[in-house]
């Protein structure tokens, strides 16, 4: 099941169920944001053409912010 919903970006992204883990995809695909098994912190991941996907922690339980972080992340090393 995927669910629709807006980001503090106003763009729209997916949220699916992993294993009773949410995970939300975030521009096209390219920024991913996930809360690891046995954690209570949101993760991220996003793609960089030259060096493949990185991976940091939010380090935050708030959705919201994470996706924040997660953008602003990917716009910065952009």
């Amino acid at each position: 099941m995927a669910l629709f919903f807006s980001s503090a970006q106003n763009s729209k992204s997916a949220l699916t169920l992993r294993e009773n883990k949410p995970i939300v995809k975030l521009r096209d695909g390219e920024v991913v944001v996930f809360i690891r098994i046995q954690s209570q912190q949101w993760q991220c991941r996003y793609r960089l053409k030259e060096l493949g996907w990185i991976r940091r922690t939010a380090g935050t339980q708030n959705l919201e912010s994470a996706i924040e972080l997660a953008c602003d992340w990917y716009d910065e090393a952009r």
